[in-house]
């Protein structure tokens, strides 16, 4: 648009005048004591508010009411008002005169625009109000944020590439921004040693695990690993269990690196020890072992019963590497390590708390005002870092009703990355709305902000309390979020369908969605496959599309399953087995009919002796009797392999449990809905732990509900291979 010219009022005849002459001929147009006269229409130029640097421009119509052009003097006032293209000659009718208000200051201005013309005066009234820029929200990482005065509204954008910045990880060097992310060359993990895994941890940086174990050909080939040529296969020892069958009469045994079966002889080792009994050896057909002694608890800790008779809501727990639980609930004062004698409590309640890297990483804390996420250090409870939403975005602010934006999900993505969803009650609406906000926030492990976005589909303007019931982050660092609806009523949250399937980039970039017609329910994703709970399919994770149809799954869904490179494990809560199929497949591998608590099961890495390799077993409890036995499943068979009682003096049969090496941390006698969210919300836990010699933590990339002990809702590092489950 071409600027408007300023045009000084003294100045000589315009070209109106010049019109005017034309048009009148040979007539005098300077006829004084005419009976003309001059009226603004509208008489008030109400500029209302206008952003101090910014202008607004407004016309209003002059009006000659006689036959003759009237001269005119004007009288205008200094800025922030100004006058253009004023005429110093009225022809008779009606014009446009333009006016501008530029503000330099903040406050209401007031002037009057006089015309002066044959004695009497015309008078046009100007007001407006100047208003100061507002602030922006704190941009994201290799963003910038600044105010739009021609929009209105605070614009983001990428800074320049090659713009330095920082990432806050110690596996990048030399970070740059390139399409609005921070990167930058990653370090060199490499240590030439083929029997570790190379990982770099952002705050930690290079790291060197020992890999898992290599694999054999599954009978008598063992897996041995050369730390300059990798894994390969030697002859698995003469004797070693091979087989289902290892009876005193008939045993599947490896003779010469072949499996063969065999009548073993006295003091075969008929079973091996476990966590409560000593090994079995053979005597004639019989396989003579001790009895099995109870579990008994290493610590507890009862919530609803503490000695002054109160309880608290405790109804959660992680469980660090190290052993230390930490147990937290639905806004309760999360209990840091209270297992060990560095226990103690944060300063505030939490709403959940998730382990990521080395930290309790805890939603809504401090808990006011919400919408607070921090990284809490569990040895001294002293916070990391805080990422405030409302601070950070207060533009997300206006869109909730004051006080109503919190924590929904957190995920763990990669050492650098954590997603933190937000939920919000919209503003405007009742107390009781059943209406929500979604924003996702993605953070580097400085809690910086890496990106920010609100979710947005059609399924989530509907006003039933859509909710994220589940959510998982793949190897890779991809998001993936399920959302329902919710049974009317307040927390817990009850699903209904149908599902809302959203992926995300570890960057916060939108990958896919598709809507489903089963149950909302958790996630597990592992090996380039997505399995929702109560759904019998498997989603490709590159597309979202579906992958392979379960078809052979007893109830139809997978439960809360458990996944390893070969087999899921589905664990339904409308079944007491488990049952295995072939991942690839979908075959059926094997079933393990029991009394199993529903729903409820781990993996776990197993070694019967030292020296021999570990056995990936899936764990669960068998009910029925005086006491829950725990139980561990060989996933190669589908066959026992242990079952030990838990002692303890248990309230209810166990709703939790999470493994680490030779540690079990369990939670009973809550009574509340394992399935809502937030599981087991309202209710008040009984704790423990054990002692269990021989577990390990496995490298399976599901092990289990949540992601693994410290609930971070990720697929594991560590033996993970290429996904062969593909559209």
């Amino acid at each position: 648009m071409t600027p408007l010219k300023r045009v000084h009022l003294s100045a000589v005849l315009t070209a109106a005048l010049l019109s005017a002459l034309l048009a009148a001929g040979c007539r005098d147009v300077f006829v004084t004591g005419s009976s003309g006269a001059l009226e603004f229409q509208p008489a008030l130029a109400d500029f209302g508010s206008v952003y101090v640097g910014a202008e607004a421009a407004t016309s209003v119509t002059l009006t000659n009411s006689g036959r003759s052009s009237l001269p005119v003097k004007w009288d205008a006032p200094d800025g922030p008002f100004e006058l253009f293209d004023a005429p110093s000659l009225v022809p008779a009718g009606a014009l446009t005169v333009s006016i501008r208000f530029k503000p330099t200051d903040v406050g209401d201005q007031a002037a009057d625009l006089l015309g002066h013309s044959e004695g009497a005066t015309v008078k046009l009234s100007l007001q407006g109000s100047a208003i100061d820029v507002p602030g922006c929200p704190t941009p994201a990482n290799c963003h910038a944020m600044r105010f739009d005065l021609d929009l209105g509204a605070c614009v983001e954008t990428e800074l320049a590439d090659a713009t330095p910045c920082d990432a806050h990880s110690a596996c990048l060097v030399s970070t740059t921004c390139q399409n609005g992310v921070c990167t930058g060359p990653g370090v060199d993990c490499d240590d030439g040693d083929a029997c570790t895994v190379d990982l770099c941890d952002a705050l930690k940086g290079c790291e060197h695990l020992a890999a898992p174990p290599c694999p054999g050909d599954g009978i008598c080939q063992a897996g041995v690993c050369r730390p300059t040529t990798g894994c390969g296969l030697q002859q698995a020892a003469d004797g070693t269990s091979c087989g289902p069958q290892h009876g005193c009469d008939v045993a599947d045994v490896c003779i010469a690196g072949a499996c063969v079966q065999r009548d073993p002889p006295d003091g075969f080792i008929c079973a091996p020890t476990s966590p409560c009994q000593a090994e079995g050896r053979c005597q004639g057909s019989d396989c003579v072992q001790a009895p099995p002694v109870p579990l008994q608890p290493t610590w507890g800790f009862d919530a609803k019963g503490l000695p002054d008779g109160g309880s608290q809501t405790l109804h959660d727990l992680v469980l660090e590497p190290d052993g230390a639980v930490s147990m937290m609930g639905f806004f309760a004062t999360p209990a840091l390590r209270a297992n060990t004698a560095g226990a103690m409590a944060l300063e505030s309640t939490a709403r959940r708390c998730i382990l990521w890297n080395a930290r309790l990483v805890c939603a809504d804390y401090p808990s006011s005002p919400g919408g607070t996420v921090s990284a809490v250090d569990p040895a001294t409870g002293t916070s990391k870092w805080t990422f405030d939403l409302p601070a950070a975005r207060p533009d997300w602010v206006t869109l909730a009703a004051p006080g109503r934006i919190f924590m929904a999900r957190l995920a763990v993505l990669g050492s650098d990355r954590l997603a933190a969803l937000f939920e919000a009650y919209p503003a405007g609406q009742p107390g009781d709305t059943l209406c929500r906000l979604y924003f996702l926030v993605l953070l580097d492990s400085a809690g910086t902000m890496v990106s920010a976005t609100r979710v947005l589909d059609p399924m989530l303007d509907v006003c039933n309390h859509p909710h994220p019931y589940g959510v998982a982050a793949d190897v890779a660092g991809d998001l993936y979020l399920s959302f329902s609806p919710s049974s009317p009523g307040v927390a817990p949250l009850v699903p209904q369908p149908s599902t809302l399937l959203v992926s995300y980039s570890r960057d916060g970039v939108a990958r896919w969605k598709r809507q489903e017609a089963f149950v909302g329910g958790e996630l597990a994703v592992a090996l380039g496959a997505l399995y929702p709970e109560n759904s019998g399919g498997a989603y490709g994770t590159a597309t979202g599309d579906v992958a392979l149809v379960y078809g052979q799954l007893p109830t139809g869904t997978f439960g809360r399953p458990l996944i390893t490179t070969d087999l899921v494990v589905a664990v339904p809560f409308d079944s007491k087995s488990l049952t295995a199929l072939d991942r690839t497949s979908g075959a059926p591998a094997w079933t393990f009919n029991e009394n199993l608590a529903p729903g409820l099961a781990r993996l776990a890495s197993w070694r019967a002796r030292p020296a021999e390799p570990p056995r990936t077993v899936a764990l669960a409890f068998v009910l029925g009797g005086e006491l829950p036995w725990l139980t561990a499943v060989e996933t190669r068979f589908g066959t026992e392999a242990w079952r030990c009682p838990v002692g303890g003096d248990l309230r209810s049969s166990p709703e939790l449990f999470e493994v680490v090496n030779g540690t079990m941390a369990l939670m009973e006698g809550t009574g509340q809905c394992s399935r809502c969210d937030p599981p087991f919300a309202l209710g008040s836990g009984a704790f423990h732990t054990y002692a269990l010699p021989g577990i390990e933590t496995p490298s399976a990339p599901w092990t289990g509900t949540w992601g693994g002990p410290g609930h971070d809702h990720r697929e594991d590092l560590l033996g993970v291979v290429q996904p062969s489950v593909s559209q």
